[in-house]
């Protein structure tokens, strides 16, 4: 782990020779700090330069930081500074640096949540915070990011949107509650902590009921939406991963995907994740989604700490504020919700084995961009066209940040439900970007000139004024 005075040291000496006295290139990849000017840990288990090893912080050495008052005013000017750079002289093309430094405020965030309650350090979360956010806004506009730049990018915008810099006093509408399951067995489910594959000591959800019941849809019966739960903590017999469509290493997953292969508890189920995600070529087309398979191309069983059940990748399109590339987005996304559903329905006709319930995260609403009133509006056609072929399959979405008002989680959830409650509704209402005004200088009008005016011959003189 690091000498921290030395850490210091090094902070301090850089700032002032190469922040201050090179205003306009330091941020350039010629400059060589990261490890320093933004701290971070290393994985223990990755071979690592002998730099990055002897600068690598632990959470308490971080919360030593946090208290240094020199070290963190540096580092949040060294981060702010940087960021100005970037935005006034535009993208250095350096992944790596930024990845580093989105990973350290990721891991600063984090432990200064910790110790919030000392001194100053309220005044620190929130300032962090903000730069975090900055950070994660200039992030988004990158094209073609490195995987460890998508990775540290959405570790940080998870924990973002679980600790925005504020949030707003909740004033929720009746939403659905997660409540002890009382559930009929059922021996086909492929499970076997219980032959109904249902543990009742678990929370489960009701269908959302619509204020009003002669609006009622029939996808109320076989769709919930859980606004407290995360993926992993609702109970079913079929998960949704939302896969990378860019090649990602699974040791590089972050997010849903990062907690899906940490929870896996035998080295049976990790051989099965990464030999099958190599077989895919470390990503998934957008629109599509697949099984994750053994060997003998069968799904696997996985075991996720308490829960157990069947993994899907399914790959959503990123967003592009082109209206003409908006349609194909839209219509991939909804495919990647279809895909899921047919799979899953194909299995269950082809197995003995069935999947009852399928927990699906909202796709496409973290990094890569898309409103979530869009991607509910995609996953509602998606269930609309599924359930014409009378399928039998109950769905959940689990928005684990659903409560709050300022999330996405919320926004999907909420138009979900809307379209869920009334069925005679085709689109959901967008929200309508207001169009920008342009402050144009006064347009300067040519002097007429009347061709027909007789001239004067001896027009009077002017009189100069006395001064």
């Amino acid at each position: 782990m690091a000498d921290l005075n030395n850490l210091i040291q090094q902070q301090q000496a850089t700032y002032q020779n190469v922040f201050l006295k090179d205003p306009k290139n330091f941020h350039q990849p010629t400059h060589h700090y990261d490890w320093w000017m933004f701290p971070l840990q290393a994985p223990a288990n990755v071979n690592v330069t002998p730099t990055t090893r002897q600068y690598s912080i632990n959470d308490e050495q971080a919360k030593t930081l946090l208290r240094h008052p020199k070290f963190i005013s540096t580092y949040m000017h060294s981060i702010n500074k940087y960021l100005n750079n970037l935005i006034q002289f535009g993208w250095n093309k350096y992944d790596v640096r930024y990845a580093k430094m989105l990973s350290s405020l990721n891991l600063f965030l984090k432990n200064v949540h910790t110790i919030s309650s000392e001194g100053k350090m309220g005044e620190i979360k929130h300032l962090l915070t903000l730069l975090a956010e900055k950070a994660s806004r200039f992030a988004q506009q990158i094209k073609q990011p490195s995987p460890f730049l998508q990775t540290s990018l959405y570790n940080l915008n998870e924990f973002l949107i679980h600790h925005p810099a504020s949030k707003q006093t909740l004033t929720m509408a009746p939403r659905v509650q997660a409540k002890p399951a009382n559930r009929a067995s059922n021996a086909n489910v492929p499970t076997t902590k219980q032959q109904s594959g249902v543990d009742a000591s678990k929370p489960q959800i009701q269908p959302a009921r619509p204020n009003n019941a002669a609006t009622t849809n029939p996808l109320l019966q076989q769709i919930a939406i859980d606004f407290d739960h995360g993926l992993l903590e609702v109970n079913a017999n079929a998960y949704v991963n939302a896969a990378s469509i860019n090649r990602l290493p699974v040791p590089q997953w972050g997010g849903v995907a990062g907690a899906i292969a940490r929870l896996l508890n035998s080295d049976n189920d990790q051989q099965v994740l990464n030999s099958h995600w190599n077989s895919l070529g470390q990503c998934v087309t957008p629109g599509s989604a697949a099984f994750v398979s053994n060997p003998q191309g069968q799904p696997h069983l996985f075991q996720f700490g308490s829960n157990q059940g069947l993994l899907v990748h399914a790959g959503s399109p990123m967003w592009n504020q082109s209206p003409v590339q908006q349609t194909q987005i839209k219509n991939q996304l909804t495919a990647a919700y279809k895909e899921v559903l047919q799979k899953i329905h194909q299995y269950n006709q082809s197995s003995q084995q069935k999947v009852n319930t399928v927990a699906i995260p909202p796709l496409g609403i973290g990094i890569y961009g898309i409103p979530a009133e869009i991607s509910a509006q995609c996953a509602f056609d998606a269930l609309t066209e599924f359930y014409k072929q009378n399928a039998s399959l109950k769905v959940i979405f689990p928005l684990r940040d659903g409560k709050n008002t300022a999330s996405n989680d919320y926004r999907f959830g909420q138009a979900l439900k809307a379209l869920l409650q009334n069925p005679t509704h085709q689109n959901v209402q967008q929200p309508v970007a207001k169009p920008v005004v342009y402050a144009y200088p006064p347009r300067r009008r040519n002097k007429v000139v009347n061709l027909n005016r007789p001239r004067q011959e001896n027009p009077a003189p002017r009189q100069r004024p006395n001064l």
